[in-house]
């Protein structure tokens, strides 16, 4: 896997800490296989709106910025199934993490608010019945 490639042209510093975090992922998950199937889950704290930069600074509002979601593209990509928890009802980061990932990879065939975490504004995805 040659890793996501994630939009716009990434800093020097960005494109070390990719090329680093996926030297590790590469050490540490087995590789996909015919005869395995990578299954994660990752609670991605507050998964929701992104700074629209690389870098996003100490009084920025949200800190997830560009940077954040490549690595967390980078990180999903190694697997066949990943459920992404704890993502609010503004999906804007969901949406990026979609696109960098690319069409053949994101898929769901239904999210819903979670009624049970209403008071976070939470998303689930389930199949459907």
């Amino acid at each position: 896997m040659d890793g996501v490639v994630c939009a716009g042209e990434a800093p020097p510093d960005v494109i070390r800490e990719l090329q680093s975090v996926r030297a590790a992922l590469d050490e540490q998950v087995p590789s996909r296989t015919d005869a395995n199937l990578l299954v994660a889950t990752w609670n991605v704290r507050a998964f929701s709106d992104v700074t629209q930069q690389w870098h996003a600074g100490p009084e920025d509002s949200p800190n997830r910025d560009w940077h954040a979601v490549c690595c967390i593209a980078e990180i999903v990509s190694h697997f066949d199934v990943v459920a992404v928890q704890e993502v609010r009802r503004n999906v804007t980061a969901l949406r990026l993490l979609a696109d960098l990932l690319g069409s053949g990879w994101f898929g769901c065939p239904r999210i819903d608010v979670d009624h049970r975490a209403r008071a976070v504004g939470q998303r689930s995805c389930r199949a459907a019945p």
